[in-house]
């Protein structure tokens, strides 16, 4: 038996005799072999290794990670119906000035008043014109009528106040007017009722003498035959029968006489009455007559009056809604402007904000209304600041080219809902103005980072397979 002492420097060491443990990726890639640290095989199938998981897992990645197609787009902000400009139409001097840039103005609130005595003087003076016209023909309706009083014009509601002791005057006359006139009327009416009155009465008085006439006659006849019976006989003078014959035909004659005046007195009734209807038609044919004369002249000064009533309202420079004041072009009190001259904007404060966006020509098909946009106010510096969600209103029917870039796009307009706009309000950020500048992108389809990738490498293709 060999000595277990005994030392071989050839033979190999019990722990080199242990085979490798070939265990993991290492080992089925050959990586541990028996001579590792001289074999330059084991880095390249290491870093072949770390290459081939990097690609799978950048693949898998490209796969699967959305990178959506969009369209990009800058713009501004601005309000629906845009800034309305207020002007001055005639021009002359300034007499007051009562707002400066940045104003919160009422609708309706006087901005700029104007000199123009002349123009004041004018419109006044066809104002008091056009009130004594209006109150002379509703007196003038009320006596057609044959009414006794008439309401205040309705058209006297909207004049300002400053007309009302020109209206109470005019009131005043006209009804002075129409009582006179009515009194004239009844003064004559009254004397031809009294007239007939007494027409009336004197037939009833010819009446009753020509009642009592025949009753005198019918005793009398009785008389006169009695008288005749015994004159017959010898007892009763002739004379006596001739004396009662004449007495009878004395009534009669006055009998007769009586029936005459009742006759005439019939008919100056009948004269008189038709002279009170024609004092009346007289009356009404003058009312008539002044009716058409003041309506003529309403119709004829009334458009010189709005003409004169537009003219003063101008010199008041009134706001147009109710806004900011912007881009004011007047500041001297005294200082003249020329007819037609912009003198300020206003932007509306409660109209809609919306983004008019710059979309370039090339994604003028990719956009349409309705669709989601997402927009960024690119002013805000709060990194808080959300990106809020809109939605495209329309896009223009052509396209626009800047003059100064030669940029070629199309315009679109992009609203936020107030909701969405409220969620800034309650960050803290100050209030959107029009001019601010944003950002818009609006997503046209999803696709992948791998077709995102490849995209161009199709579109090469497509214009590859298609050149002669």
């Amino acid at each position: 038996m060999p000595d277990s002492t005994h030392f071989d420097p050839t033979a190999p060491s019990p722990e080199a005799k242990t085979p490798p443990s070939g265990g993991g990726i290492a080992g089925v890639l050959g990586l541990s072999g028996t001579d590792g640290s001289d074999d330059p095989r084991k880095d390249i199938r290491f870093g072949l290794l770390v290459v081939f998981i990097f690609f799978v897992v950048l693949m898998g990645w490209a796969t699967f990670a959305r990178v959506d197609a969009a369209v990009y787009a800058s713009g501004q902000i601005a309000v629906v119906g845009n800034r309305q400009e207020v002007a001055h139409k005639e021009g002359g001097i300034i007499a007051a000035l009562h707002v400066k840039e940045g104003d919160v103005v009422r609708k309706g609130q006087e901005l700029i008043t104007m000199s123009g005595d002349e123009t004041e003087a004018n419109a006044n003076a066809l104002m008091a014109q056009f009130i004594d016209l209006k109150t002379r023909e509703a007196r003038l309706l009320a006596e057609q009528g044959l009414r006794n009083s008439f309401a205040e014009p309705v058209e006297f509601a909207d004049l300002p106040e400053a007309f009302r002791p020109v209206i109470d005057e005019s009131m005043d006359l006209q009804r002075k007017t129409m009582a006179s006139n009515r009194t004239f009327l009844a003064s004559q009416m009254s004397v031809l009722e009294q007239r007939v009155a007494q027409s009336e009465q004197q037939i009833i008085g010819n009446q009753e003498q020509m009642t009592s006439n025949q009753t005198r006659q019918a005793l009398t006849k009785d008389e006169l035959k009695g008288v005749e019976d015994l004159n017959a006989r010898g007892y009763a003078p002739t004379t006596r029968v001739r004396a009662l014959q004449e007495s009878i035909a004395g009534m009669e004659g006055e009998y007769g006489a009586l029936r005459a005046q009742v006759a005439a007195a019939r008919a100056q009734i009948g004269e008189t009455q038709m002279q009170s209807v024609g004092i009346r038609k007289q009356y009404l044919d003058q009312v008539m007559a002044d009716l058409n004369d003041t309506q003529g002249r309403l119709k004829t000064m009334e458009p010189q009056l709005v003409a004169a009533r537009a003219a003063y309202d101008r010199l008041h420079v009134r706001a147009t809604a109710t806004g900011k004041v912007m881009g004011l072009q007047v500041f001297t009190v005294g200082g003249v402007i020329q007819p037609g001259q912009k003198l300020l904007d206003i932007v509306p404060e409660s109209t809609p904000l919306v983004i008019q966006a710059m979309v370039p020509a090339r994604n003028g098909n990719d956009i349409k209304s309705g669709q989601i946009a997402q927009v960024r106010f690119v002013s805000l510096h709060e990194h808080s600041a959300p990106i809020l969600e809109g939605k495209v209103l329309d896009v223009s029917g052509d396209s626009f080219t800047d003059k100064e870039s030669g940029n070629t796009f199309y315009t679109a307009r992009v609203q936020i809902s107030p909701e969405t706009l409220a969620t800034l309000s309650r960050m803290g950020t100050e209030q959107l103005k029009p001019g601010l500048p944003v950002e818009v992108v609006v997503p046209m389809r999803e696709r992948t980072v791998l077709q995102y990738l490849l995209e161009p490498l199709n579109q090469s293709l497509w214009k590859t397979f298609r050149e002669s």
